[in-house]
This record gives structure tokens, sequence and C-alpha cells, in this order.
């Protein structure tokens, strides 16, 4: 419901755009992923015509060699990223920009997106293989720490510059791709109100005490000595299934929210990590009121 209301919320921002500033962002790639689509059909909805407003670039000029497109993105930071990978694994890259933006992610299509790839004809088969290995989160520098850049999708991009955590990336995609489960959350599930404050799901931490004390009050009620380790291992066990889909859905409808109010993506990518992230401090306090809050209520 958060979600749907956001994008009601951009939907009705971009309505009130005026046709040539419109027509202005789309060309120019301003918009974030989640309002790409919606500007489009807002563009064509008005029978506006979505034409080029930034001249094409030409690829390098090279002496004895050509230069071939290899990929295209939605957006010239996500090809730049790309590039600088390759350049990496001493692969001669070029980025182009121009034209009206076609695409929300990147595609192996050559004739689709605004931002064109390019390396030496000669490389082509090299680089094609390497973006393969990027696409599957194979290919990192030795030593090198994950970082948002490590991820050419853009969603796996602002998911870890949120979460600072693979592990969530990797959730998500699982989801993504239609799976029932995003795996199960053996730190949720062991942790349980703690998990959820160190990841600031503080409405959840409070759901999951509650349904601790629902267990241990079922459990003192029964005449049968182990009956609240069982609710309690079943009641964290729940906790474990649904950790993730729901900490997934909260992040996804927070970073949609960010996006649709940073159209620059280095700006967005540290408003991501301000707002995501975790909280130890949270935790230490809260690790010293379950110690000492019980000593004070029998005192």
């Amino acid at each position: 419901m958060r979600a749907t209301q956001e994008l009601k919320e951009l939907a009705a921002r971009i309505a009130d755009l005026p046709d040539q500033e419109l027509l202005k962002r789309i060309a120019s790639g301003a918009f974030a992923e989640s309002a790409h689509r919606l500007a489009l059909a807002e563009a064509q909805g008005r029978g506006l015509d979505l034409i080029p407003v930034a001249p094409e670039e030409s690829e390098p000029e090279t002496v004895g060699e050509a230069w071939q497109v290899v990929r295209r993105f939605a957006s010239g930071t996500e090809a730049q990223i790309v590039a600088r990978r390759l350049e990496v694994e001493d692969i001669p890259a070029h980025v182009a920009t121009g034209g009206v933006l076609l695409t929300d992610s990147a595609t192996s299509d050559p004739g689709a997106g605004a931002a064109r790839l390019s390396v030496p004809a000669s490389m082509v088969p090299r680089a094609q293989a390497l973006l393969r290995e990027l696409e599957a989160g194979d290919l990192a520098l030795e030593g090198e720490s994950e970082s948002p850049a490590t991820y050419t999708d853009l969603s796996d991009r602002r998911l870890f510059a949120f979460t600072g955590d693979p592990y969530y990336v990797e959730a998500d995609r699982r989801l993504r791709t239609g799976a029932q489960l995003a795996g199960f959350n053996f730190v949720a599930a062991i942790l349980g109100t703690t998990w959820c404050v160190h990841r600031k799901c503080y409405a959840y931490g409070a759901a999951v005490l509650a349904l601790d004390a629902i267990a241990i009050g079922l459990g003192s009620g029964t005449a049968i000595p182990w009956a609240t380790s069982l609710l309690l291992l079943v009641a964290r066990a729940g906790v474990g299934v649904a950790a993730n889909p729901l900490y997934l859905r909260r992040v996804n409808g927070r970073i949609a929210a960010l996006a649709a109010t940073h159209a620059d993506e280095v700006r967005l990518e540290g408003a991501l990590k301000a707002a995501g992230g975790t909280n130890l401090p949270a935790v230490i306090v809260l690790i010293i009121a379950a110690g000492v809050l019980p000593a004070l209520l029998r005192g």
C-alpha cells in the first residue's frame, strides 16, 4: 500500500511538469528508474513527440580499428561504471550519450538504451564475456570490498547502497525472479527484536517482541514444561521466514521514495546510505535496557 501511494504521488508530480521540461528530463535521463516509465506514459498520453534534445556523441576516432557498441544503458552513470570496470581489465571503453531514454535497465540489445558502451572491435568477445561475468556478480578486483559500483544493475546497486550487505541484494534478486521465499534469515530468527532494531525496522521489532510475549504467555499457561520453548522456537522460525520479504518491501519503498526526489545518482547513493544501513547505538541501548529493566522491576 505504501509503495502504491508513493507511485501515485510520483505520477502526480510528473503530471505537473510542463511539456518542454518533461521532454527534456526524459531525453537527458534525469529521471530515476522508478520514474522513467511514468514519465514516458505521461508524455505519450499528452501526444508529445519524444525527440532527442542532446546531440549524439560520436565514437572515439582510432587508427586502423573500428569501435563497436557492446551494450546500451538507461543512464550514462551505469555505462560509465561498467566502462571503468572494463578498463581495469585492460579493455579500452568509451561511453556516448544522447537520444531518448528507451529502457530503465541495462540491456543486452545494442539497439536499445540512451548510453552506448563501445570497445575496439577486436576486443568485443572479451568485453562481452566480462559483461556476462559482471551481470552474474562473479567479477571483482582482488581484495576489492563490495560497493554499489560492484553491481551493474541499477536496482542492485541502490539496494546495496541502502543495506550495505550483498546478502539482501541476492535475496531481492530471488524475489524479483518469482521465488516464493527470499531465504531463511537465521540472524533475524536468532536475534529477533535485536535484528529489527539493528536494521532500523523499529515497528517490526515491536511486533516480534509482542510475538515473543504471546508465545511465553501461552507456554506458561500449560502444564507441559517445554511448551514455552517450543512456542518460542515456532515463533522465531516464522520470523526467519518473514524477515527478508518484509525488510525488502520496506527497503524498496524507501528507495523508490528517495529516487523520486534525487535525479542525480551520486547524491541518491549518499541519501540511501544515510537512510539505510544499521543502528548499532540503538542495539546497545536495547541490550542495556533488557538487562537493567528487569532488575529495576524486581527492586
